[in-house]
């Protein structure tokens, strides 16, 4: 892992940060770190705490769950998405793994500096807080979506089935 440092850079207004202004995106920036991982680091390990929230900038990364020795890939991840809001959120286990599929660059804070900006300023924190949770609800309802078409195609399937 390459950790780089260069000041002047803050963190872009797309994907999940779009809503921010750039005070508090520049707040933020210097709240964490920008690194530099090669393809097949993983960032979260299912069943073990992850280590940070992550923001894409470049690259990407694949989400996959196991279960009973099956795997479901559950998304490709590109610039402007995040990892780990559920486990800064709500301390658990990650729900799946994600890996790098090339090589990938992030921002990257840990859940002590987050709650640290959080606490810092309320209104910032509220701000974040809100783009953190549009992501997650877009998340559910995409999941929610998945979840009808694919009860719908049973349901077709087992009626065509019938005759």
């Amino acid at each position: 892992m390459q950790e780089e440092s260069q000041p002047q850079e803050i963190l872009p207004p797309n994907g999940v940060l779009a809503d921010l202004d750039e005070t508090i995106r520049r707040r933020l920036t210097a709240a964490g770190n920008f690194v530099t991982l090669p393809e097949g680091k993983y960032l979260a390990i299912q069943g073990e705490m992850p280590k940070t929230l992550s923001f894409i900038m470049s690259g990407s990364v694949s989400v996959k769950s196991h279960a009973h020795g099956d795997t479901v890939e559950l998304a490709k991840l590109g610039p402007g998405e995040s990892i780990g809001e559920m486990a800064t959120i709500d301390p658990r286990p990650a729900s799946a793994n994600v890996r790098t599929n090339e090589e990938t660059r992030l921002w990257q804070i840990s859940p002590q500096a987050f709650d640290a900006f959080l606490e810092s300023d309320t209104s910032a924190g509220y701000k974040v807080m809100r783009a953190l949770a549009k992501v997650l609800c877009g998340r559910i309802r995409r999941d929610t979506e998945r979840s009808l078409r694919e009860a719908d195609q049973r349901h077709t399937d087992s009626y065509r089935a019938d005759y």
